[in-house]
């Protein structure tokens, strides 16, 4: 399973949403790995720091009635909890913010066929990235809030499998 956590997190484009980088940080950051080598993927723990780094998000429990408010707060993300209707909350941002959700964790004790399903509605719910205008919405798809220890790692990667390859022809 963290390979495959390791993978979701290596596909973060690693300057997104950093302001007034000159990419030199950046460039540092690709080659230097744990242990002085340069020839391996990062540790966990260095992605998912640098992965921090990167992004100013905020995420509020229910706080889908105050998402007008919540997206103006300065945040470059907005996380959703599985309670918001990811189109009606696109819709409300725009491209103020990009989005980060919303599957119900509970969705992975369901069978694998249930959980690709419920991962594709999320993305659907989301739409094309690419607007009209030429312009791309940020989605990070995630899960509602949380994952319980019990979930089974099978389950996950049924999730990770189907959320890549519908992303694929969303953007295709």
């Amino acid at each position: 399973m963290w390979t495959r956590i390791r993978a979701l997190l290596s596909l973060n484009d690693p300057g997104w949403g950093r302001s007034g980088s000159s990419g030199q940080d950046d460039q540092r950051s690709r080659q230097q790995r744990p242990g002085g080598g340069n020839d391996g993927p990062p540790d966990l723990d260095e992605l998912w720091r640098d992965f921090n780094r990167r992004l100013n998000r905020v995420f509020t429990k229910g706080g889908g009635p105050w998402l007008d408010e919540i997206a103006a707060c300065g945040a470059d993300v907005v996380g959703l909890d599985w309670t918001v209707n990811l189109a009606d909350a696109r819709r409300r941002v725009g491209s103020r913010v990009a989005l980060q959700g919303n599957l119900d964790p509970n969705v992975l004790f369901a069978p694998p066929e249930a959980i690709a399903r419920e991962g594709v509605a999320v993305l659907e719910a989301f739409g094309r990235p690419q607007r009209a205008d030429g312009g791309w919405d940020g989605h990070i798809f995630n899960l509602g809030h949380g994952i319980s220890q019990y979930t089974p790692p099978e389950h996950v990667t049924a999730l990770v499998e189907a959320v890549h390859a519908h992303s694929r022809r969303l953007r295709a």
